[in-house]
């Protein structure tokens, strides 16, 4: 029988499986949350992009709780929430974006010398991420 013929129903025993399946050959995944928060999780080639079901103000409080922890704050801009930071000799470019009144974007860029440290983008990332949930779970 030719690969290409077989019919999908045959190796998708269930759609849960068929959605993860797609998920993580785009490149993005949802990533599970303790609290039970699903998260979009994406990794470009220069920056990690952090979906959050948390206001705008909670991310960035959480981002620059994060940046504080692990490294130097360079230049805020808390009008743009935008902060340039180093991080063990890495320059590091965190933005929050507000999607709606209750979901916020992160984007965490990280380089050194002009080539991407993604590594070190996502720990941040999820270091943000990790704040976020305890503000959240404070502020309830």
């Amino acid at each position: 029988m030719d690969p290409m013929r077989i019919p999908l129903r045959k190796y998708t025993r269930s759609p849960a499986l068929a959605a993860a399946a797609v998920l993580a050959l785009s490149g993005c995944a949802p990533v599970l949350i303790a609290a039970g928060a699903v998260v979009g999780y994406g990794v470009s080639r220069d920056s990690v992009i952090l979906d959050m079901e948390h206001p705008p103000e909670t991310a960035w409080k959480a981002a620059m709780e994060e940046i504080k922890s692990v490294g130097t704050i360079k230049r805020e801009d808390p009008n743009l929430r935008r902060v340039d930071a180093q991080v063990e000799g890495i320059d590091v470019v965190v933005t929050v974006k507000s999607l709606t009144s209750s979901t916020t974007r992160v984007v965490v860029r990280a380089r050194k010398y002009l080539l991407p440290k993604q590594l070190l983008a996502q720990r941040i990332a999820f270091g943000i991420q990790r704040r976020a949930e305890r503000r959240g779970v404070l502020s309830l």
